[in-house]
Parts: structure tokens; sequence; C-alpha cells
């Protein structure tokens, strides 16, 4: 397996939403090879000894950092990512608190990891799919396109293209918290695509959003990011990519 870490962002607001991504995790077939990093936004209502206790009971010497400060979604996703490189990591992968995985998710991003290391036209590999009429999980497409429902990208990409993009976001350039909207830009403007799996490897279960303060907003962009081709489980003896148009029904 290639060196995998996978960094969470933690909200600190959003606990029944976390319990249910990290059980997800721990069932992961091969979680136990993979350097887990958390991010934890400070809150007085959340019990980050407890949390730091229960994880490093739970899973594989994880490393857990409470921030000083509250960063907010745009600067802890890029201190996540940071960290998942700063372990040694060759590929790092994003995950945030809200996102339930599948059993497999894990063997679909080392494939991947490996698969695609030297293949200078793909950015990120993406693990959500919203539909596809094809249930055979062993198929995988490039796509313009890019998803941050799990996610993971290589050390180099990171730093030469990905990291470097940030710094005017943080800086309010575009005034926009959403970094995976800044992200499908920045890679559309260099020509990249992403890989991502025909039945998805994702569900996400966030309701309530930590962005969108509108409760109608919210609700609107839940059910659009709902979805419909996820199991609990995958077990593809392999992977192989297929051209998009061959995939009846798919919408990333």
């Amino acid at each position: 397996m290639p060196d995998i870490a996978v960094a969470f962002t933690v909200s600190g607001w959003r606990e029944k939403y976390l319990r249910q991504s990290l059980d997800s995790w721990s069932k992961a077939r091969g979680i136990a090879d993979v350097q887990l990093v958390f991010c934890v936004e400070p809150d007085p209502a959340f019990p980050a000894g407890e949390f730091t206790t229960w994880v490093r009971r739970t899973f594989r010497e994880p490393f857990v950092q409470v921030n000083e400060h509250r960063l907010g979604c745009l600067r802890n996703t890029r201190q996540a990512f940071r960290m998942a490189f700063r372990s040694g990591a060759s590929f790092g992968v994003m995950a945030e608190e809200d996102l339930v995985v599948s059993a497999g998710v894990v063997e679909y991003l080392a494939w991947a990891a490996r698969e695609y290391q030297q293949d200078p036209e793909i950015a990120a590999v993406c693990a959500h799919v919203r539909d596809s009429r094809s249930r055979d999980d062993s198929i995988v497409v490039r796509v313009p396109w890019f998803n941050p429902l799990v996610c993971g990208t290589w050390k180099d990409r990171w730093e030469e293209l990905i990291d470097p993009s940030w710094a005017p976001w943080e800086a309010g350039v575009t005034g926009n918290e959403a970094w995976d909207n800044n992200l499908r830009m920045v890679l559309r403007n260099a020509g990249k695509q992403s890989i991502f799996p025909v039945c998805s490897r994702v569900r996400h279960v966030g309701e309530t959003s930590t962005i969108y303060g509108s409760p109608v907003v919210s609700e609107f962009m839940y059910k659009e990011s709902v979805s419909a081709c996820f199991s609990p489980d995958h077990h593809a003896s392999g992977f192989r990519e297929v051209p998009f148009a061959e995939v009846p029904g798919l919408l990333v």
C-alpha cells in the first residue's frame, strides 16, 4: 500500500455526524495501514480530551491536534492537508466529519494512488459519486471535475499546484469558504482531471452545515450531495478505467 494519510477536519459542532463517520472508517479494510490525522477546532461544548482518548484507543497511532483558535473551514482544511504530508505520506486524503464511507474505501484510494501517481493529467482522486445506473464497483473514470467528499492528492500535486493556490482564497480574494469551488477552477485552468469510482464509496450525512447559515440553503445543498449509488461495502477484486461515456447514468 502507498504511504497514505487521511486527515479529518473536526468542527466541534457536529458530534453526531462525527461519530457516524469515524465508526464507518474504523470498519474500513486496510485502515490499520493508514496514518490518521485530526485537526480539531476548539469549542467549549466539544470534549476534546475524551475525543483524543477515544481516537487513540480506536485507531493505530493517530495524531490529534486541537487548534489554539478557530480557523474556519478554509484554513483548517489547508492545515489538514499539510499535516497529512508532514506525516511522511506520499498521498493525502481529506475526510470531513459528516461523511460515512464504505468498508472498501481504503482499497479504492490505495489502488488509485498507485495507478495514477505518474499520470500528469490526474490531479486528484475522488471517492463520491452522486448517481450511476452501473453497479460494477470495479470501474473508475477520469473526469474534468472535482468533488471534495473524501478526496486525495499526491504530495507533488499539492506542493506544485494546489497549496500555492490556497493563499488568495485565505486572503479573501474569492470571498468564498467553499474551497472545493475554488479548487475546481484551479484544476480546470490547469487542464487537470480527477479519478472517480462508478459506485460511490461515500455517503454525505451532514444535513446541518457549518457553512450555510440559512436552513433552506443547507437543506437544498444537502439533498444535492447525497449519493444514490452508495453501498456500505464493496468487494471489487480489481479496478479498471473505462471512458466516462460508457457508464450509463453516471453523475459525479
